[in-house]
């Protein structure tokens, strides 16, 4: 997806989708709620596509979103930084299906907040977050679900 600018047959340019002309992260598929997400990194912007409604923009600016996940109510878990080394500003944001934030997530005061997903089975109440500069894992306990097709 990121970055698609293949041309077709006779160098005409393909049908675009709505989400093949941005650097995408995250992509996360909402199944309950039939709709898929993606950060346009250097847009710092989340996105929504709704099959038949279309694209709108669901976080700007989005503190230069990374990685996304889902819990079982369907909430979405965005990984957020700054991309500045020498004052990271790191964390995690919990958006409503809706696109409402619900709740700020604190991270270890280390790195760049960048990936996140949770446990499975009796551990799905852990979400593990990764962080660059440096590099590290951290397990966060929560009080909800993580969410697994």
């Amino acid at each position: 997806m990121a970055g698609h600018r293949d041309r077709g047959r006779h160098g005409q340019r393909p049908a675009l989708s709505p989400f093949s002309d941005v650097d995408t992260e995250g992509p996360t598929w909402n199944g309950r709620e039939g709709h898929f997400s993606w950060v346009d990194i250097i847009g710092d912007a989340i996105y929504r596509w709704v099959p038949g409604e279309g694209t709108r923009v669901i976080m700007h600016p989005s503190g230069k979103a990374d990685g996304m996940t889902l819990d079982r109510q369907g909430n979405l878990y965005v990984a957020m930084h700054n991309g500045n080394p020498k004052n990271p500003n790191t964390g995690i944001v919990v958006l409503r299906p809706d696109g409402q934030l619900l709740e700020r997530i604190p991270t270890p005061g280390v790195g760049w907040t960048t990936n996140l997903g949770f446990g499975r089975g009796a551990d799905a109440n852990s979400l593990y977050v990764t962080t660059a500069i440096p590099i590290r894992l951290f397990r966060i306990q929560t009080v909800r679900r993580g969410h697994y097709f």
